[in-house]
Protein backbone atom coordinates (compact mmCIF):
# COMPACT_ATOMS: atom_id res chain seq x y z
CA UNK A 1 0.00 0.00 0.00
CA UNK A 2 1.71 2.91 -1.15
CA UNK A 3 0.79 6.20 -3.03
CA UNK A 4 -0.95 8.10 -6.60
CA UNK A 5 -4.24 7.38 -10.14
CA UNK A 6 -3.69 4.38 -12.39
CA UNK A 7 -4.34 4.87 -15.78
CA UNK A 8 -2.43 2.13 -17.59
CA UNK A 9 -4.23 -1.76 -16.44
CA UNK A 10 -1.68 -4.70 -16.17
CA UNK A 11 -2.79 -7.38 -19.74
CA UNK A 12 -3.77 -9.71 -16.44
CA UNK A 13 -6.25 -7.34 -14.98
CA UNK A 14 -7.96 -5.55 -17.84
CA UNK A 15 -11.28 -6.76 -16.68
CA UNK A 16 -11.37 -5.26 -13.72
CA UNK A 17 -12.51 -1.80 -15.37
CA UNK A 18 -15.68 -4.12 -16.12
CA UNK A 19 -16.14 -5.23 -12.60
CA UNK A 20 -18.35 -2.23 -11.53
CA UNK A 21 -20.98 -2.73 -14.57
CA UNK A 22 -21.24 -6.46 -14.02
CA UNK A 23 -22.05 -6.21 -10.19
CA UNK A 24 -24.51 -3.15 -11.46
CA UNK A 25 -25.85 -5.80 -14.16
CA UNK A 26 -26.25 -8.24 -11.63
CA UNK A 27 -28.33 -6.21 -8.83
CA UNK A 28 -30.53 -4.65 -11.93
CA UNK A 29 -31.26 -8.39 -13.21
CA UNK A 30 -32.17 -9.40 -9.00
CA UNK A 31 -34.15 -6.27 -9.01
CA UNK A 32 -36.54 -7.28 -11.84
CA UNK A 33 -36.93 -10.50 -11.24
CA UNK A 34 -37.91 -9.78 -7.64
CA UNK A 35 -40.79 -8.22 -9.20
CA UNK A 36 -42.00 -10.65 -11.19
CA UNK A 37 -40.44 -8.94 -14.17
CA UNK A 38 -38.88 -10.61 -17.50
CA UNK A 39 -36.23 -8.95 -19.51
CA UNK A 40 -38.71 -7.84 -22.47
CA UNK A 41 -40.96 -6.13 -20.23
CA UNK A 42 -38.79 -4.56 -18.78
CA UNK A 43 -37.37 -3.42 -22.51
CA UNK A 44 -41.00 -2.09 -23.42
CA UNK A 45 -41.29 0.00 -19.99
CA UNK A 46 -37.90 2.00 -20.86
CA UNK A 47 -38.48 2.06 -25.05
CA UNK A 48 -35.36 -0.50 -25.51
CA UNK A 49 -35.12 -3.98 -27.12
CA UNK A 50 -34.67 -6.71 -24.97
CA UNK A 51 -31.14 -7.58 -26.45
CA UNK A 52 -30.32 -3.99 -24.77
CA UNK A 53 -31.42 -5.08 -21.45
CA UNK A 54 -29.52 -8.29 -21.82
CA UNK A 55 -26.62 -6.27 -22.69
CA UNK A 56 -26.79 -4.22 -19.44
CA UNK A 57 -27.35 -7.25 -16.95
CA UNK A 58 -24.53 -8.64 -18.39
CA UNK A 59 -22.38 -5.72 -18.09
CA UNK A 60 -21.39 -5.38 -21.69
CA UNK A 61 -23.03 -1.59 -21.85
CA UNK A 62 -23.02 0.99 -19.57
CA UNK A 63 -25.94 3.48 -18.54
CA UNK A 64 -26.38 6.47 -18.26
CA UNK A 65 -28.21 8.59 -15.73
CA UNK A 66 -31.09 9.14 -17.99
CA UNK A 67 -31.49 5.51 -18.76
CA UNK A 68 -30.91 4.55 -14.59
CA UNK A 69 -33.79 6.96 -14.22
CA UNK A 70 -36.09 5.21 -16.71
CA UNK A 71 -34.80 1.90 -15.01
CA UNK A 72 -36.07 2.74 -11.66
CA UNK A 73 -39.54 4.21 -12.73
CA UNK A 74 -39.88 1.10 -14.50
CA UNK A 75 -38.91 -1.13 -11.91
CA UNK A 76 -40.28 0.94 -8.80
CA UNK A 77 -37.52 -0.83 -6.48
CA UNK A 78 -37.69 -0.65 -2.73
CA UNK A 79 -35.80 1.83 -1.07
CA UNK A 80 -32.51 -0.09 -0.17
CA UNK A 81 -32.87 -1.73 -3.52
CA UNK A 82 -32.70 1.63 -5.22
CA UNK A 83 -30.13 2.73 -3.11
CA UNK A 84 -27.98 0.18 -4.07
CA UNK A 85 -28.59 0.52 -7.72
CA UNK A 86 -27.42 4.09 -7.45
CA UNK A 87 -24.22 3.02 -5.23
CA UNK A 88 -23.06 0.75 -7.80
CA UNK A 89 -23.90 2.73 -10.69
CA UNK A 90 -22.33 5.50 -9.48
CA UNK A 91 -19.05 2.70 -9.14
CA UNK A 92 -19.08 2.79 -12.80
CA UNK A 93 -18.87 6.69 -13.05
CA UNK A 94 -15.87 6.76 -10.54
CA UNK A 95 -12.03 6.29 -11.84
CA UNK A 96 -10.29 3.54 -10.93
CA UNK A 97 -7.97 5.21 -8.71
CA UNK A 98 -10.21 5.75 -6.11
CA UNK A 99 -10.34 3.47 -3.56
CA UNK A 100 -14.49 2.92 -3.33
CA UNK A 101 -13.78 1.14 -6.43
CA UNK A 102 -10.47 -0.32 -5.88
CA UNK A 103 -12.63 -2.22 -2.84
CA UNK A 104 -15.50 -3.22 -5.14
CA UNK A 105 -13.36 -4.74 -7.66
CA UNK A 106 -11.48 -6.11 -5.19
CA UNK A 107 -8.30 -5.64 -3.05
CA UNK A 108 -6.71 -8.73 -3.87
CA UNK A 109 -6.33 -7.60 -7.79
CA UNK A 110 -5.10 -4.54 -6.08
CA UNK A 111 -1.88 -6.45 -4.73
CA UNK A 112 -1.76 -8.51 -7.73
CA UNK A 113 -1.41 -5.88 -10.25
CA UNK A 114 1.35 -4.19 -7.65
CA UNK A 115 3.07 -7.22 -8.80
CA UNK A 116 3.50 -7.16 -11.95
CA UNK A 117 4.36 -3.77 -11.76
CA UNK A 118 7.35 -4.77 -9.63
CA UNK A 119 7.99 -7.37 -11.84
CA UNK A 120 8.80 -5.18 -14.75
CA UNK A 121 10.84 -3.27 -12.53
CA UNK A 122 14.37 -3.55 -12.10
CA UNK A 123 14.74 -0.74 -10.06
CA UNK A 124 12.16 0.27 -6.66
CA UNK A 125 12.57 3.05 -4.84
CA UNK A 126 9.53 3.61 -2.11
CA UNK A 127 8.27 6.39 0.47
CA UNK A 128 6.21 5.49 3.09
CA UNK A 129 4.56 7.76 5.45
CA UNK A 130 2.10 5.96 7.97
CA UNK A 131 3.67 2.44 7.51
CA UNK A 132 5.74 -0.50 6.30
CA UNK A 133 5.86 -1.04 2.83
CA UNK A 134 4.01 -3.89 1.74
CA UNK A 135 7.13 -5.68 0.21
CA UNK A 136 8.10 -5.59 3.84
CA UNK A 137 5.39 -6.56 5.83
CA UNK A 138 5.00 -9.50 7.95
CA UNK A 139 1.64 -11.86 7.25
CA UNK A 140 0.62 -10.22 10.92
CA UNK A 141 1.06 -6.55 9.86
CA UNK A 142 -0.03 -6.95 6.74
CA UNK A 143 -3.81 -8.48 8.12
CA UNK A 144 -3.69 -5.99 10.90
CA UNK A 145 -3.66 -3.26 8.54
CA UNK A 146 -6.29 -4.78 6.13
CA UNK A 147 -8.43 -5.25 9.65
CA UNK A 148 -9.24 -1.58 8.87
CA UNK A 149 -11.00 -1.54 6.03
CA UNK A 150 -13.81 -3.38 7.34
CA UNK A 151 -12.91 -6.16 4.89
CA UNK A 152 -14.54 -10.07 5.42
CA UNK A 153 -11.83 -12.89 6.50
CA UNK A 154 -11.48 -14.38 3.35
CA UNK A 155 -10.55 -11.18 1.41
CA UNK A 156 -8.10 -10.31 4.17
CA UNK A 157 -6.39 -13.81 3.68
CA UNK A 158 -5.98 -13.47 0.37
CA UNK A 159 -4.96 -9.91 0.19
CA UNK A 160 -2.44 -11.17 2.50
CA UNK A 161 -1.35 -14.17 0.54
CA UNK A 162 -0.75 -12.17 -2.58
CA UNK A 163 1.26 -9.44 -0.40
CA UNK A 164 3.76 -12.06 1.16
CA UNK A 165 4.19 -14.19 -2.29
CA UNK A 166 5.03 -10.06 -3.93
CA UNK A 167 7.75 -10.39 -1.31
CA UNK A 168 9.50 -13.30 -3.47
CA UNK A 169 11.32 -10.42 -5.80
CA UNK A 170 13.39 -9.25 -2.51
CA UNK A 171 15.46 -12.52 -3.38
CA UNK A 172 16.17 -11.53 -7.12
CA UNK A 173 19.79 -9.71 -6.56
CA UNK A 174 19.41 -8.64 -10.16
CA UNK A 175 16.66 -5.60 -8.32
CA UNK A 176 17.28 -3.36 -6.46
CA UNK A 177 14.99 -1.73 -3.73
CA UNK A 178 15.24 1.49 -1.56
CA UNK A 179 13.09 2.08 1.37
CA UNK A 180 12.86 4.98 2.87
CA UNK A 181 10.53 5.40 6.20
CA UNK A 182 9.82 8.32 8.72
CA UNK A 183 11.34 7.24 12.33
CA UNK A 184 8.03 7.68 13.43
CA UNK A 185 6.77 4.50 11.34
CA UNK A 186 8.65 2.44 13.60
CA UNK A 187 6.40 3.42 16.54
CA UNK A 188 3.01 3.13 14.16
CA UNK A 189 1.26 0.19 16.13
CA UNK A 190 -1.06 -1.09 13.49
CA UNK A 191 -2.25 -4.64 15.09
CA UNK A 192 -0.43 -5.19 18.64
CA UNK A 193 3.17 -4.16 20.28
CA UNK A 194 4.23 -7.62 19.58
CA UNK A 195 3.03 -7.41 16.34
CA UNK A 196 4.81 -4.37 15.60
CA UNK A 197 7.62 -5.77 17.47
CA UNK A 198 8.31 -8.96 15.26
CA UNK A 199 7.76 -6.36 12.26
CA UNK A 200 10.69 -4.33 13.00
CA UNK A 201 12.78 -7.62 13.47
CA UNK A 202 11.65 -8.67 10.17
CA UNK A 203 12.97 -5.12 8.29
CA UNK A 204 16.36 -6.05 10.31
CA UNK A 205 16.31 -9.18 8.61
CA UNK A 206 15.24 -7.92 5.11
CA UNK A 207 17.67 -5.64 5.39
CA UNK A 208 20.33 -8.16 4.94
CA UNK A 209 19.69 -9.19 1.40
CA UNK A 210 22.64 -7.06 -0.72
CA UNK A 211 20.04 -5.25 -3.05
CA UNK A 212 17.94 -4.06 -0.39
CA UNK A 213 18.62 -0.16 1.37
CA UNK A 214 15.82 0.56 4.28
CA UNK A 215 16.79 4.13 5.03
CA UNK A 216 14.90 5.63 8.08
CA UNK A 217 14.67 9.67 8.46
CA UNK A 218 14.98 10.30 12.31
CA UNK A 219 12.56 12.54 13.85
CA UNK A 220 15.07 15.07 14.15
CA UNK A 221 15.88 15.46 10.78
CA UNK A 222 12.36 15.92 9.98
CA UNK A 223 10.61 15.53 6.52
CA UNK A 224 10.80 17.89 3.85
CA UNK A 225 7.63 19.53 3.48
CA UNK A 226 7.34 17.84 -0.36
CA UNK A 227 6.66 14.65 1.16
CA UNK A 228 2.67 14.81 2.03
CA UNK A 229 2.30 11.28 1.02
CA UNK A 230 3.57 8.02 -0.21
CA UNK A 231 4.95 7.17 -3.41
CA UNK A 232 6.99 4.73 -5.31
CA UNK A 233 9.26 5.19 -8.13
CA UNK A 234 9.03 2.31 -10.74
CA UNK A 235 12.80 1.92 -13.06
CA UNK A 236 12.19 6.13 -12.74
CA UNK A 237 9.87 5.70 -15.49
CA UNK A 238 6.74 5.87 -13.50
CA UNK A 239 5.84 6.83 -10.32
CA UNK A 240 2.73 5.71 -8.11
CA UNK A 241 1.59 7.68 -5.23
CA UNK A 242 -1.61 7.89 -2.90
CA UNK A 243 -3.35 9.47 -1.20
CA UNK A 244 -6.12 9.18 1.75
CA UNK A 245 -8.68 8.36 -1.11
CA UNK A 246 -7.35 7.38 -4.14
CA UNK A 247 -4.02 6.69 -6.19
CA UNK A 248 -2.30 8.47 -9.18
CA UNK A 249 0.24 7.34 -11.41
CA UNK A 250 2.39 9.96 -13.27
CA UNK A 251 4.54 9.54 -16.04
CA UNK A 252 5.48 13.03 -17.35
CA UNK A 253 8.97 14.24 -17.23
CA UNK A 254 8.62 16.83 -15.26
CA UNK A 255 6.93 14.89 -12.51
CA UNK A 256 8.97 12.26 -12.47
CA UNK A 257 11.85 14.79 -11.79
CA UNK A 258 10.20 16.19 -9.37
CA UNK A 259 9.39 12.79 -7.48
CA UNK A 260 13.20 12.38 -7.81
CA UNK A 261 14.09 15.18 -6.15
CA UNK A 262 11.63 14.82 -3.08
CA UNK A 263 13.48 10.74 -2.54
CA UNK A 264 16.82 12.66 -3.20
CA UNK A 265 16.48 14.85 -0.42
CA UNK A 266 14.52 11.98 1.74
CA UNK A 267 17.65 10.03 0.87
CA UNK A 268 19.70 13.31 1.96
CA UNK A 269 17.90 13.29 5.40
CA UNK A 270 17.75 9.53 6.18
CA UNK A 271 20.17 7.06 8.18
CA UNK A 272 21.16 3.61 6.75
CA UNK A 273 22.66 0.54 6.99
CA UNK A 274 23.89 0.88 10.93
CA UNK A 275 22.66 3.75 11.75
CA UNK A 276 19.32 2.57 10.52
CA UNK A 277 19.73 -0.41 12.58
CA UNK A 278 20.03 0.98 15.43
CA UNK A 279 17.20 3.67 15.35
CA UNK A 280 15.21 -0.11 14.16
CA UNK A 281 16.72 -1.55 17.35
CA UNK A 282 15.59 1.19 19.75
CA UNK A 283 12.01 0.93 18.57
CA UNK A 284 12.44 -2.34 19.33
CA UNK A 285 13.04 -1.93 22.68
CA UNK A 286 11.01 0.52 22.89
CA UNK A 287 7.97 -2.07 22.75
CA UNK A 288 10.04 -5.16 24.91
CA UNK A 289 10.05 -2.18 27.91
CA UNK A 290 6.53 -1.66 27.66
CA UNK A 291 5.74 -5.06 27.42
CA UNK A 292 7.83 -5.46 30.87
CA UNK A 293 6.52 -2.83 32.37
CA UNK A 294 2.94 -4.00 31.96
CA UNK A 295 3.51 -7.71 32.50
Amino acid sequence: MGSCVMTERVASLTSEASVAKVRFGQALQRVRKSVGMNGTELAKLINRSQSHVSKIETGRIDVDELELQLLIDALSPSEEDRANLLTLHALIRTPEDNYRYIDAAGIDLKQKEILEYEKRAARVEEFEIGFVPGLLQTRLYSTSILQWWNLDRDRIDSTVETRIRRQDILRDTRRKFVFILPESVLYTVVGTRKIQAEQLQWIHTVMGHPNVRVGIVPSVAGLPPTALSGFVIYNGSFVTCETVASEQVFRDRKDLNWFAKVHATLCERALFDDNARQLIQRAIDHFSTVKQATA
